[in-house]
């Protein structure tokens, strides 16, 4: 079992369940092997960042190495005639030093050879613990027969399986993440869990627990009960796994995605009216925007049913500002995908 955790410096919850998850192990009871990193970014962690030190500017949770087969041809497109063209290229696909770093630790996953992973992380000041459920993509089989069925689809459904199955047993609320041209495009794929999922074939997610910056106790409780889960669903651990009952669970009828919603239409002071965790019907007041003297300027409401799953920080907002995060039905979007069906999305 591969664990990882504060990627984002500033996330600290995540470091603290990794060491009472660690504590809270009988090693006389545990049936193979676990392998913790605390912090994948120790600097971004000492002075309370997101960004690394050596690379403040730059997500480290996108640097994971690029399997994107359309970037791997894009960097091979050269003018061998112009060669200040072919300096610029270099310099352009130069990886950064958070890259190279992440290359070297993806090597160390590779030989660790997980049965399965989890990312720890935190998502906003007010938010219910939560998982990310990535989605898969895959690359056809280069070598597959004419109406023979592919059998990098049948892998990547299987992986599918697992992984939803690790997930769900897990206990918090699970959201997937956006539909697969939105993911790839905002770079998901080489986050964390992204990579680990898709890369290494093992069933990945990315666990968010509540606050940043500050230890969360029912967070802390949240984290290291679903981690506890995750062994029982392994087998690692012989007992049923237990519901979580120290922070709101939402069990949806149906499969449910994120999405960063709603924005407001006037800039104001934001008063939200619906409760984490909370649901809410198309037509449901969810924040109303106030003029620092207190006049009501605007009502932003719902124009589809869903879930508050976050509320951002501040409440002064400019307008179009996002203002929360919420959970919408994921529909029939694809949960495996073809990587070139999302080139052409």
């Amino acid at each position: 079992f591969l664990l990882t955790a504060n990627i984002h410096g500033d996330e600290v919850n995540p470091v603290v369940v990794v060491h009472r998850f660690l504590e809270s192990l009988r090693l006389d009871q545990l049936k193979g092997r676990v392998v913790a990193f605390p912090s994948l970014n120790p600097t971004g962690h000492l002075i309370d960042s997101r960004f690394p030190l050596f690379e403040p500017s730059k997500d480290p949770n996108r640097c994971w190495p690029e399997y994107n087969p359309k970037s791997k041809k894009s960097t091979n497109k050269t003018n061998h005639t112009d060669l200040w063209d072919t300096i610029e290229r270099e310099v352009e696909n130069e990886p950064g030093p958070q890259e190279r770093a992440f290359s070297q630790i993806a090597d160390v996953f590779k030989n660790i050879k997980p049965d399965f992973h989890v990312d720890l992380h935190t998502f906003s000041t007010l938010s219910i613990p939560f998982i990310f459920m990535d989605r898969v993509i895959y690359e056809k089989h280069t070598e597959q027969k004419e109406k023979e069925e592919d059998k990098n689809k049948l892998k990547a459904e299987q992986l599918w399986h697992y992984t939803n199955e690790m997930v769900n047993s897990m206990g918090l609320t699970v959201l997937r993440e956006r539909p697969a041209w939105l993911y790839v495009k905002s770079k998901l794929h080489r986050s964390t869990s992204g990579w680990t999922l898709n890369c290494l074939g093992i069933p990945s997610c990315t666990v968010e627990l509540g606050a940043m910056n500050v230890c969360v106790p029912s967070a802390l409780q949240a984290g290291v009960h679903s981690l506890s889960n995750v062994l029982c669903w392994s087998k690692m651990l012989d007992v049923t796994p237990t519901a979580i009952t120290c922070c709101p669970v939402i069990r949806f009828n149906e499969p449910h995605r994120y999405l960063v919603y709603p924005k407001t239409d006037v800039t104001g002071i934001i008063d939200p009216q619906i409760e984490i965790g909370s649901r809410f019907t198309k037509g449901t007041p969810l924040a109303i925007v106030r003029h620092i003297d207190g006049t009501v300027l605007s009502t932003v409401t719902a124009e589809i049913d869903g879930y508050v799953i976050a509320w951002f920080e501040g409440i002064a907002k400019y307008q179009k500002n996002t203002i929360a995060m919420v959970a919408v039905s994921d529909g029939s979007t694809p949960v495996v995908v073809e990587w070139k069906d999302v080139e052409e999305e």
